[in-house]
């Protein structure tokens, strides 16, 4: 099992970077250094949780369909982050499709390198 920086267990720190939302993923993704793949989900939790708060705070300002898409987006929303929440603690947090890539390019993973190689950063 890896540690974190802060000498915690690898999935307990990938559980603190979802458990707040992009705020516990920023703390993460500042304060890790010696674990990439910690510092990863830090960064999917920035974008992914990001996101979500720019749309809640952007949404109610289309007329119409803005509403209808917060209550269809909220409970999905919910879901998502109970399921990233028991996967980390089981030690297999998932990469999610299109966030993860731009959390690669938040730690520095260059789009040719191999899925789960994180290159350092300089």
């Amino acid at each position: 099992m890896s540690i974190s920086s802060a000498g915690v267990p690898a999935n307990i720190a990938t559980f603190l970077a979802y458990l707040f939302g992009w705020i516990s993923g920023l703390v993460i993704f500042l304060l890790e250094k010696k674990n990439a793949s910690i510092q990863f989900h830090g960064a999917q939790s920035i974008v992914l949780f990001g996101s979500l708060t720019v749309l809640n705070i952007l949404l109610p300002f289309v007329p119409a369909l803005g509403p209808l898409l917060m209550i269809l987006i909220a409970p999905i929303s919910m879901i998502l982050w109970l399921i990233l929440l028991a996967m980390s603690l089981l030690g297999n947090a998932p990469r999610l499709p299109v966030i993860a890539n731009f959390a690669d390019q938040l730690v520095g993973k260059k789009d040719d390198d191999e899925p789960g190689s994180f290159i350092e950063k300089q």
